[in-house]
């Protein structure tokens, strides 16, 4: 199915990951193109990699969920608050941000910022946090270390340290630009608020068998 997607859509690759969102099991994973590790000579080296855990990329919009999740945590929103969005622009240190596709949205709730995806409400909520708990969030999420998974080669993703951010950073990285995840990383993150909160490291191997035939759990 991954395969067939990236054709349709002439993409360079893709990945797809399946976790049980109650215990972190990893119940199917794939990456294209693809490549068999005993014959790894026959493929082209751009294939030799597991892209849901060792490929990063600027996760854009679909981050705002992590910020939403650390403004109703601390309290400084709530889902029907009315929120200002303005003229479409905000201005954050020396970058002027827009909303997407120049819309302007004006008075709405906090439930609408993420229903439209908007920046300006996002951006706002996140200058209510602060730089500390945005930070802390993050990382909280599992955001720039490895997961557990144990894979190996997998990326940290890229997040710079609190005392490295720009004067833009507090408008570009709670809505996804100017850090970079792994698919494995957002697949926990999402997890984690359809868990209820609880944080549930991802697992590829739920046992090993030795030669006796016995399994022996992993966790």
């Amino acid at each position: 199915a991954l395969a067939k997607a990236v054709g349709k859509y002439h993409a360079i690759g893709g990945s797809a990951i399946v976790m049980d969102a109650r215990n972190g099991d990893i119940l199917a994973m794939a990456s294209n193109p693809t490549f068999d590790p005993n014959r790894f000579a026959d493929f082209p080296p751009s294939s030799w990699r597991n892209r849901n855990v060792q490929d990063i990329y600027e996760p854009g919009s679909t981050f705002k969920i992590v910020t939403a999740a650390a403004a109703i945590e601390e309290g400084v929103v709530t889902p029907s608050q009315i929120l200002d969005c303005g003229n479409g622009a905000i201005q954050i240190a020396d970058v002027e941000i827009h909303e997407h596709g120049g819309n302007h949205y004006g008075l709405m709730t906090f439930e609408d910022v993420l229903v439209h995806s908007s920046n300006i409400g996002t951006i706002m909520i996140a200058q209510k946090l602060g730089k500390a708990r945005i930070d802390h969030y993050l990382r909280a999420f599992g955001f720039g270390e490895k997961t557990d998974l144990g894979f190996p080669g997998e990326s940290a993703g890229l997040l710079l340290p609190i005392d490295k951010w720009y004067g833009s950073s507090m408008g570009t990285i709670p809505i996804g630009q100017g850090v970079a995840v792994t698919a494995v990383q957002m697949l926990a993150a999402y997890n984690t608020i359809a868990n209820g909160g609880v944080y549930v490291a991802p697992k590829l191997v739920k046992a090993t068998v030795d030669a006796a035939g016995k399994e022996h759990p992993t966790a």
